[in-house]
């Protein structure tokens, strides 16, 4: 008798603990940023501001810069294009885009 009552207890508290657990993880997760994933019905989803697309993505004739023409395409190089040109010659270089990515990733 003993046993089973020990059985039907422990056999009570499981499902509270699946409860538990997944109320948990449920307020983890709302913490998250909302994933940028394309979905079915919706436009494709901008990065966040703090992720640039990668230098080649932008310079689409391969010459090594990025002009203002080219960032135009890309909301964030747009965006950030006068602040990253360090020397002002609207043209960024892979060197000036990469200090710009430094420069996002520590805020």
């Amino acid at each position: 008798m003993r046993r089973l009552i020990h059985q039907r207890f422990l056999h009570g508290l499981i499902p509270l603990a699946g409860i538990v657990m997944t109320t948990e993880a449920s307020a983890q997760l709302a913490d998250l940023p909302e994933a940028t994933v394309d979905r079915p019905g919706y436009e494709r989803s901008q990065p966040p501001a703090h992720r640039l697309p990668a230098f080649g993505a932008v310079d689409d004739n391969n010459d090594q810069v990025i002009s203002q023409d080219e960032a135009a395409d890309h909301r964030v190089v747009r965006q950030l294009f006068v602040r990253a040109d360090s020397n002002g010659n609207r043209e960024l270089s892979r060197h000036e885009y990469l200090a710009l990515e430094r420069d996002l990733r520590r805020r």
